[in-house]
């Protein structure tokens, strides 16, 4: 099972990846470039940032790149910030479902239907 500071670290490392993109494909952007340069140095940007800079792009390849940045940094800052996430996947939100007999804690809706009734049914039948 990963912990909060595997879920961050995974969200920093699809960041990371995104800026690199984005980098690559807009480096002129002076805008983008302060963002980039902020979250390298300090891993200190917000989502609100990346999401204007999306809403005002006219580059849809960029506008998208700049939405996934926004969308990774939110789950980060979310992670980091002690925010209620799942065990399983890590998506932050309040998990109500029990997550035996995989995990001893509460899972999210999509884990509990994909993840958790899955071995409860095979648990079932090898039971039998």
């Amino acid at each position: 099972m990963k912990t909060r500071e595997d879920f961050i670290n995974d969200a920093s490392a699809r960041i990371y990846k995104i800026l690199n993109e984005i980098a690559q494909k807009a480096p002129k952007d002076e805008d983008a470039k302060r963002l980039i340069n902020l979250e390298m140095d300090k891993s200190a940007t917000l989502s609100d940032e990346w999401y204007e800079l999306a809403e005002t792009e006219k580059n849809p390849e960029l506008a998208v790149l700049y939405f996934k940045a926004a969308q990774a940094v939110l789950v980060r800052n979310g992670l980091a910030d002690g925010l209620p996430y799942c065990p399983l996947c890590g998506k932050i939100g309040n998990p109500e479902h029990n997550g035996a007999p995989l995990i001893e804690e509460n899972v999210c809706e999509a884990c509990n239907n994909r993840k958790v009734i899955p071995a409860r049914i095979r648990a079932a039948q090898e039971a039998k």
